[in-house]
């Protein structure tokens, strides 16, 4: 397994920066649920003889939802529900997760308690593989082909950053000793990684190649907070802050950016294909005045001005999904309006799948919706 440690910088001695230091990892907690917002006992239930309902799963507190292969996953404070693309539950994990959390590929999902220590992978054939981990979990994240990147706090280093395989094995190690990693991606291809740090100077993208211990490429945001970043089906990096979007080679040249225009960042998906999608407010914290897309080198795909309060963006291929309190829209990457369901009173979420059609989700079950 490859590691790759960065030079730890000299320990701090006044106390504001020690204070400074606490501050910016409960930052990243805090941002990785700002994301989530806007974007034990093993049970491994769903054998043939106990399938129960079909797209049911169990209530619990703080519910989260993934879309996983073309099933649903779902989390809760108590634990984790896998439902196959029938709609029948294969895993029914039962754990303790304070603050629930979800990452996806076709094959497996892993549930995981931002700021503690569990770490559950499970896939559609009910296996549920114990992953807790030592430091503090800050993120995970899955790409489509089940590379998942492992982003906790760590003694002596600022953070570290865990790639595995899609078999679960450890292939990458890097201890961040410049900056506090607060998420970290693996790229399409599964050879590169992305991670995306914050210090008192501001935010960067450090990119590495996981067959390689030295750094690929960097890019700096003096003064700014990056608080998420994605890899495009180009290869390349986009990279988001609260007043615009950047978007970079696999080598940390920025080739384009799009300014938000002075709005606020309320909502985003980097589920599309090709494609950035946007929900931007004149005003702080109140809702989505305009949605947009944007291409990977920072230019405007389309805009709409939604009539009512945005819920929730997803988006997948080349379609966005705008869940408003007042109905449901789907749309083409150019936000012209396709198609979109009016009856949404009860409904908690929707989540686009790639097979183009939507996963409308209740407080206790889903159904699919065809487009």
């Amino acid at each position: 397994m490859s590691k790759s440690k960065e030079k730890k910088t000299a320990r701090p001695i006044l106390v504001r920066k020690i204070a400074a230091a606490v501050l910016l990892i409960a930052a990243a907690v805090s941002i990785f649920l700002f994301r989530d917002s806007i974007a034990g006992l093993i049970s491994a239930g769903g054998g043939k003889d106990d399938k129960g309902t079909p797209w049911a799963f169990e209530g619990g507190s703080a519910q989260v939802f993934a879309p996983a292969g073309n099933g649903l996953a779902a989390a809760s404070s108590t634990g984790l529900q896998i439902l196959d693309a029938s709609g029948y539950t294969v895993v029914r994990h039962i754990c303790s997760l304070k603050t629930p959390a979800l990452a996806a590929s076709d094959k497996h999902v892993a549930a995981f308690d931002i700021g503690g220590t569990v770490l559950r992978v499970a896939d559609f054939e009910g296996n549920v593989t114990n992953m807790d981990t030592n430091g503090t979990i800050i993120a995970v994240t899955m790409n489509d082909s089940g590379f998942m990147a492992v982003t906790t706090t760590e003694t002596g280093y600022k953070g570290l950053v865990t790639v595995y395989n899609p078999a679960l094995e450890p292939i990458y190690e890097w201890y961040s000793g410049k900056g506090y990693p607060l998420v970290a991606r693996v790229s399409p291809d599964g050879r590169s990684m992305a991670a995306l740090t914050a210090d008192g100077d501001g935010g960067h993208v450090r990119i590495y190649s996981l067959s390689d211990k030295t750094e690929k490429g960097s890019f700096a945001a003096p003064g700014e907070l990056l608080v998420d970043l994605g890899w495009m089906d180009s290869g390349r990096i986009c990279a988001i802050s609260e007043t615009r979007a950047v978007f970079l080679e696999d080598t940390g040249e920025m080739v384009g950016a799009y300014d938000f225009g002075g709005m606020y960042l309320t909502d985003y998906s980097f589920g599309g294909s090709g494609f950035l999608t946007l929900g931007l407010s004149k005003y702080l914290s109140a809702s989505a005045d305009m949605i947009v897309t944007v291409g990977d080198k920072g230019e405007l795909l389309g805009s709409t001005e939604p009539d009512s309060a945005l819920k929730y963006l997803s988006a997948s291929g080349k379609q966005v999904l705008a869940l408003y309190t007042d109905e449901l829209a789907v749309y083409s990457q150019a936000m012209n309006r396709s198609g979109g369901i009016e009856d949404v009173q009860s409904l908690k979420k929707a989540l686009l799948r790639p097979k183009g059609d939507i996963i409308l989700i209740f407080t206790a079950s889903a159904q699919i919706e065809g487009l």
